[in-house]
């Protein structure tokens, strides 16, 4: 008889759900990007992220530097979840290399940007596109991707190429493009909302009781 799931499963399942419930994105700058679709409130659109692919460095899982020995563990966690839980798992980045490319009169694929970029401007994601283990919750299988979700919107700038979306691919100045309000959507489409800068010590000063 199982006995359950262990405390790193739970942490990784309960990581997963409390993203999913949490993650949206106030897309009001950046109206350009979003198709009809996604809401019609007067004042707010969002984007929820609930079927986002994560890695253990972008699900804040472990701190920036943690030994390899704690994303080993955390990566049997998240494999022995695929065994038993309706688990989404990839052992190479599921989103293309480059996105948003287009293939021209040539055969050749031009256009885009290069994914390592996102590397730049979050350093959790990984630097290299070798093997990484992804992961999600999958979407219901009853029903398609929620038309205001992430995945989705991925999709739509993928295939679409909005205009604000193709000027952020053609930036020369990449650093400066990432800056930009769509530079930052873009990110956290890819990313998820980057964590708490944490307080340095020498700030922190004791509550007396």
């Amino acid at each position: 008889m199982s006995r359950g799931f262990g405390a790193l499963q739970l942490k990784v399942l309960d990581a997963l759900k409390r993203r999913g419930l949490s993650d949206r994105y106030n897309t009001h700058e950046i109206r350009g990007l979003i198709p009809d679709w996604v809401g019609y409130e007067p004042q707010l659109r969002w984007i929820w992220a609930r079927w986002r692919w994560y890695t253990v460095d972008l699900l804040d899982l472990v701190e920036p530097g943690a030994p390899r020995s704690e994303r080993v563990s955390l990566h049997r966690a998240v494999r022995s979840l695929h065994q038993d839980y309706p688990l989404d798992i990839a052992v190479r980045c599921p989103y293309g290399h480059r996105f948003g490319a287009y293939e021209n009169e040539y055969g050749d694929f031009v256009g885009g940007f290069d994914l390592s970029e996102l590397s730049t401007v979050d350093p959790r994601w990984p630097s290299r596109q070798g093997r990484s283990l992804w992961f999600r919750l999958p979407p219901p299988l009853d029903q398609h991707v929620p038309v205001d979700d992430q995945m989705a919107e991925l999709e739509f700038l993928e295939e679409g190429g909005p205009e604000e979306f193709r000027d952020f691919t053609e930036a020369l100045d990449r650093p400066q493009a990432w800056q930009s309000s769509v530079g930052r959507y873009i990110r956290w489409l890819f990313c998820g909302p980057l964590p708490p800068t944490p307080i340095p010590k020498h700030m922190i000063f004791p509550v007396s009781g």
